[in-house]
């Protein structure tokens, strides 16, 4: 299955097609062989999610036996085995039978999916104080990938400027597992903070005028 995402490399378009391309776009290189049935499987995994991450990535199949001088100067020591290419180099490698949920991992782990851009608008918009457009984003976001933790947090974040106190501390409160985790864990304190403040703000009482005065700065 050629195409301007998926191609068949060799030893005579091996330079151009997967070193030079990668300076404009990651290029997976499957080397496979006719006789492995684990290869065939997982080709036809790397095929799908070269039609499904259309334009982000390129595919370069290579077959070992017709291929001798590629699989000894690249190190293929068994297959199925892929090498991931940026900028001429190699920048990841997979070895041996593995499922396609851990294909995908690997793919998903240099070419992020389309909610990438969105993150990088949201946070974007928060670094610009657009703190609406911000939520915006990122509730177009979890609307497709409901537990994206860079987008919880980045809303959370959003709500807190809006004065959402509540909402804000909800999503802290019911932080998935992640990386981001220990941010949300940070941030609830401050959250919790700004929403007594924000009750005792309203109660006219001229001493919670003064513990509000008394907690952190949310800057």
């Amino acid at each position: 299955m050629d195409g301007p995402d998926i191609i068949t490399a060799d030893d005579s378009n091996f330079e151009f097609q997967v070193l030079e391309y990668s300076e404009l776009l990651p290029v997976v290189v499957d080397f496979w062989a006719k006789w492995c049935l684990d290869c065939q499987r997982i080709s036809e995994t790397l095929e799908s999610l070269a039609v499904q991450y259309a334009g982000r990535f390129r595919l370069a199949q290579v077959d070992v036996d017709n291929n001798p001088r590629l699989t000894t100067g690249y190190q293929v020591h068994t297959v199925p085995t892929l090498k991931t290419y940026e900028n001429g180099t190699v920048t990841g490698q997979l070895e041996g039978v593995h499922t396609n949920l851990q294909i995908e991992e690997y793919i998903k782990g240099f070419v992020p999916g389309p909610e990438g851009l969105l993150l990088e608008k949201a946070a974007s918009y928060l670094r610009d104080r657009q703190f609406i457009s911000a939520e915006e984003t990122c509730l177009e976001i979890l609307e497709e990938i409901p537990d994206n933790p860079t987008a919880r947090l980045l809303l959370a974040k959003s709500l807190l400027w809006q004065r959402e106190y509540l909402e804000a501390l909800t999503i802290l409160h019911h932080f998935p597992a992640s990386r981001e985790f220990r941010a949300a864990e940070k941030l609830a304190p401050l959250a919790e903070h700004l929403q007594a403040a924000s009750s005792l703000e309203s109660s006219g009482n001229p001493l919670d005028a003064i513990y509000t005065r008394a907690g952190p700065d949310r800057e």
